[in-house]
């Protein structure tokens, strides 16, 4: 019950219900004058009535304030109390710590959150470097690297041999089967590898002897003569096409120990060099390659296209 119920319940009580509450003064016969008993004021009755309302009133009021905002605002005030910060009054000497909040990394809501400023955009292209590649670290082609299967071999020695009866290479000259000439013009072969042998004729320092010395001159003395030259232009050769990216290397060579044409190379004079009909040196070389093959003018090139069974692989040697 409220206030407002309060006051209409007692509005409803009729007023001839409260005058007959009043006790009237009975008359005796008596010589003394009695002082009759005088009707309580009406407006004495509504004023005791309206205080009363009044105060329900402000019972209600109160308590309905209370319990709709008081207590909200209580409770709210008792989680925004921090007891650590309040103040000791006792009179005792002993001070409270007091650890404030760890605020890192937050902010109030009256505060803006930080903004990161991020560096602008650059249309800038970088540095395209002017030097020329560095094609010393590619990796050239090896016949280890080379499938077998797809590697075409002469079909027989014959066919993949020059005629025995041609004559030695001129400088700068290249002799090849009729063969493999055929082989390596097709389109779908220029990518393919072919198993060969090279014999590389002629040397610059003995041609150019022989060419101011008519006279036969004893082999001995031209192998004595030039032997270090010979291995340096060798050296050098072998460098010059492994560098183009020829997959080729030094053949040993069996012949007589005793011919007195050679000169010996090599840890266990494994390699030989004769000196008017040269070395010899086999590989896998491509289509493209056998047709564009560079030479060098000092020397003439014979090549033998190698069947499976006179073909001697690098791992052989």
């Amino acid at each position: 019950m409220n206030g407002k119920d309060l006051l209409d319940i007692m509005s409803q009580v009729d007023d001839d219900l409260i005058l007959k509450t009043e006790i009237p003064l009975e008359k005796k016969d008596s010589p003394i004058t009695a002082v009759p008993v005088r009707k309580a004021p009406v407006r004495r009755v509504y004023a005791g009535v309206a205080a009363g309302i009044c105060a329900a009133l402000i019972a209600v009021i109160g308590f309905a304030a209370w319990k709709t905002n008081g207590f909200g605002l209580l409770k709210k005030r008792t989680e925004n109390t921090d007891v650590t910060n309040v103040p000791d009054t006792s009179g005792s000497d002993t001070e409270l710590t007091t650890t404030p909040p760890d605020t890192t990394g937050y902010y109030t809501t009256s505060e803006e959150p930080p903004v990161t400023t991020l560096p602008p955009p650059t249309t800038e292209e970088p540095p395209v470097s002017t030097l020329p590649p560095d094609t010393s670290a590619e990796p050239t082609s090896s016949s280890d690297e080379i499938d077998q299967d797809q590697v075409l071999y002469a079909p027989d020695i014959k066919t993949g041999s020059v005629p025995d009866d041609s004559e030695s290479p001129a400088t700068d000259e290249i002799q090849m089967p009729a063969s493999l000439e055929e082989e390596i013009a097709k389109p779908e072969n220029r990518d393919r590898y072919f198993a060969v042998s090279i014999n590389i004729s002629h040397f610059a320092c003995v041609d150019e002897y022989l060419s101011g010395h008519k006279p036969y001159t004893p082999e001995e003395e031209l192998v004595e003569k030039y032997a270090d030259e010979i291995r340096a232009e060798v050296s050098e050769e072998m460098d010059r096409l492994t560098g183009l990216g020829y997959d080729i290397y030094l053949l040993p060579s069996y012949e007589n120990e005793e011919d007195p044409c050679y000169v010996f190379d090599g840890p266990d004079n494994e390699y030989r060099y004769h000196i008017y009909y040269g070395y010899s040196v086999s590989g896998y070389m491509t289509g493209e390659q056998l047709t564009s093959f560079q030479t060098n003018s000092a020397y003439g090139y014979r090549f033998t296209w190698d069947s499976k069974e006179t073909h001697i692989d690098k791992s052989e040697i």
